[in-house]
């Protein structure tokens, strides 16, 4: 799951005013925990962002740059891929 500094730091914000409070934050946390690959870029994010998502959540965050010409090369698929047509 990929997404921009703005969008992590959104969920990261919701999970602070809202879940860290509820009684089954566990649920949540499991499925956080269960993102595969999650991906912030767009711009450097801040350090406290990468330490809350590591930290906190303990799903840390790996950090992708490229420029927009080349997204689609870093959004491709492996040849290996089980849902790439051939």
């Amino acid at each position: 799951m990929g997404g921009t500094v703005i969008l992590w730091h959104r969920l990261a914000q919701t999970y602070r005013e809202t879940i860290a409070n509820l009684p089954n934050k566990a649920e949540y946390l499991q499925g956080v925990r269960s993102i595969r690959d999650p991906v912030i870029g767009g711009s450097v994010p801040p350090s406290s962002l990468l330490k809350f998502w590591k930290h906190e959540l303990q799903s840390p965050l790996a950090t992708r740059y490229g420029s927009s010409e080349i997204s689609l090369a870093v959004l491709g698929t492996h040849a290996n891929d089980d849902l790439l047509e051939v």
